[in-house]
């Protein structure tokens, strides 16, 4: 991947899933109850560019997969995946 990313801005609304950032921890949030938050082409094709935006963003260093709306509760270990190296 190269380091430059040429003069397109970075996303910022998400068409398939919820995205924020708080404190360097990105959350991606599946809310679509109706089709039981199923993965379209079109989210894996979102998910595949939010993940290759996400080193030229500067403010995310964890992703985690937040909690569908419906579901509530902490989010453990095994939801966070580190964007970083140790």
């Amino acid at each position: 991947m190269s380091p430059f990313r040429a003069s397109v801005p970075l996303t910022d609304k998400w068409e398939h899933f919820g995205f924020s950032v708080a404190e360097g921890v990105g959350t991606v949030t599946l809310d679509r109850p109706g089709k039981l938050n199923a993965l379209t082409f079109e989210a894996y094709a979102d998910l595949r560019d939010l993940l290759a935006e996400l080193p030229h963003r500067g403010d995310t260093r964890v992703l985690q997969r937040g909690p569908p709306a419906a579901v509530e509760g902490p989010l453990t270990a095994a939801h966070a995946v580190a964007l970083t190296s140790p």
